[in-house]
């Protein structure tokens, strides 16, 4: 497991839901935040991430778009 994952999954641990990123948009002005991602929802796309590159590309072989 890499360094970046390992440090990842335990700020997961410790941290759950709280906000790691959010994103704002002007509604009528105003600033509304319109997306809010905690560890834990990171992480959960990071593994899907990881299932579909899998499904797609052979054991080794280097992950391209």
């Amino acid at each position: 497991m890499s360094e970046l994952v390992r440090f990842l999954r335990e700020k997961m641990w410790l941290l759950g839901d709280t906000r790691w990123y959010a994103r704002v948009d002007s509604v009528r002005g105003e600033l509304v935040e319109v997306e809010r991602l905690g560890y834990t929802q990171l992480d959960a796309r990071a593994r899907a991430v990881g299932a579909w590159l899998a499904d797609r590309t052979p054991p080794g072989a280097r992950a391209s778009c």
